[in-house]
């Protein structure tokens, strides 16, 4: 094929609750080294609590804890937007880590959400702003996870607020978690040298 691939060889294989179902798939190895594609795995940052803006209900169904208990059958919900709410979520690491992604899955589509890191709890920095929750609008049945890197930052607290607030609804949430992706911070210094450059050019 064009892109060099058609000799690339790997499996994948997916742990269930169910132990005798696995999901595979495999391909085939180029000879060359520089085009085979880099497969990694990478392992969540330990969140040892998390603090909410808010909880909807009193009961386990709704409990901040839902977010990094690594199920995709509890999620946190917070108390209905009104007007003017900014639901948030904050996971606290037990100590300072090197983050550079974060990936969440959000119950409905349509949020837009700012994430924010912290090294005290108190003083706080943006890292990435206007991340959307899927595309579209409505209630997210797929489980579709959103994923933003950004670059390395030393944190001990990762914050994700609702930028938005959609009256009558609340901001709920699956799953957060945040990373270290060693392979990704090569590019994402590329990326921010090609972004000054880019915005250093005369209009």
């Amino acid at each position: 094929a064009a892109n060099g691939n058609t000799n690339l060889s790997f499996a994948v294989v997916r742990r269930s609750a169910n132990t005798s179902v696995y999901t595979t798939f495999a391909s085939s190895e180029d000879a060359v080294a520089s085009r085979r594609p880099l497969l990694a795995v990478h392992t969540a940052i330990p969140v040892v609590s998390a603090t909410a803006s808010s909880v909807l209900d009193t009961d386990a169904t709704s409990q901040v804890t839902n977010v990094f208990d690594r199920s995709a059958e509890t999620r946190w919900s917070a108390k209905a937007d009104t007007g003017s709410t900014k639901s948030w979520v904050t996971l606290d690491f037990g100590a300072t880590q090197t983050v550079n992604r974060c990936t969440f899955t959000a119950f409905m589509h349509g949020r837009a959400f700012t994430l924010e890191v912290s090294t005290n709890g108190t003083l706080w920095s943006a890292v990435a702003s206007n991340v959307l929750s899927g595309v579209g609008s409505g209630t997210n049945t797929e489980k579709l996870a959103t994923t933003r890197f950004f670059q390395p930052r030393t944190a001990r607290y990762l914050r994700l607020t609702s930028q938005t607030s959609l009256s009558g609804n609340s901001l709920s949430l699956w799953e957060i978690q945040a990373f270290n992706n060693a392979v990704a911070q090569p590019r994402l210094s590329r990326l921010a040298t090609n972004a000054a450059a880019v915005a250093g050019l005369a209009d």
